[in-house]
């Protein structure tokens, strides 16, 4: 049986806490003894096939709680290597956590799958994660976020496209650090007047910047590896600003080159 909560805008569904769990097989030998026995009763082996089901299943639920317990207690703090110019303060960038964390979760069964649901306020998208353990249990997680239309002083910014794509990465972002706890450096608004602010040259350029690179090279079918490794970069969530005007334009050139 499952418990619905919701806590600071995520819904969760939360398994049972469970002792530790009794061996299946044990019961997997009764029910195959009382099925060599012609005298027994139908009704009898359907309960003794429920309470195997129901044993497997509480199995699979101390499973998946000892692979988050394990993967969360290697989880680090990851860097917040992205800088909002607008905001003023600094955030991790998604591909540095999925980095992080992918190898820990994977190493003791767990997978993750994120998609969008039906049932966001208005204005807002619903970003979930279905978290599997390899012994067959899952949990849902599910969070609530505004679409990224405007920048920080109210005025729209993004296409519809793009505003989807910055919302679902900063919620992706934000749902996986509370699933696994992950922190990510200072936790304030990355506003405090003793910070200084890094060269805007050096910085990476936005979340919005790096969906229109990636979505225009799709379009043309180039592949990002390919367009990086000519822009020399690592990769399109490391273009820093100062080569933003360089990469722009070589992106022009092969989106008019595709044309002929």
């Amino acid at each position: 049986m499952t418990m619905q909560t919701s806590e600071g805008g995520v819904i969760v569904h939360d398994a049972r806490r469970d002792v530790a769990p009794a061996k299946a097989t044990d019961l997997l030998s009764v029910i195959a003894q009382a099925a060599a026995d012609p005298r027994c009763d139908v009704d009898k082996m359907r309960a003794l096939f429920d309470m195997r089901n129901e044993q497997l299943d509480r199995n699979a639920k101390a499973a998946f709680a000892k692979a988050m317990s394990q993967a969360q207690a290697k989880m680090t703090t990851v860097r917040k290597a992205g800088w909002n110019p607008q905001s003023k303060s600094s955030y991790s960038f998604l591909e540095d956590i999925v980095k992080m964390i992918t190898p820990i979760y994977t190493s003791v069964g767990l997978s993750l799958s994120f998609g969008t649901r039906a049932g966001a306020p208005e204005g807002c998208i619903r970003v979930s994660c279905d978290v599997r353990h390899e012994a067959g249990h899952a949990e849902s997680y599910e969070l609530d976020m505004e679409l990224d239309r405007a920048g920080i002083a109210g005025a729209t910014n993004k296409t519809g496209p793009h505003a989807r794509g910055s919302s679902i990465s900063y919620t992706r972002r934000y749902l996986t650090c509370m699933i696994f706890h992950i922190p990510t450096g200072d936790d304030d608004d990355g506003n405090a007047a003793a910070v200084p602010e890094p060269d805007p040259q050096m910085l990476p350029i936005t979340e919005a910047e790096q969906i229109e690179i990636l979505e225009r090279l799709e379009a043309i079918g180039v592949e990002p590896e390919v367009f990086c490794k000519v822009c020399k970069v690592s990769s399109v969530s490391e273009i820093p600003k100062g080569k933003l005007p360089g990469v722009l334009k070589r992106l022009a050139q092969r989106e008019e080159a595709s044309k002929g």
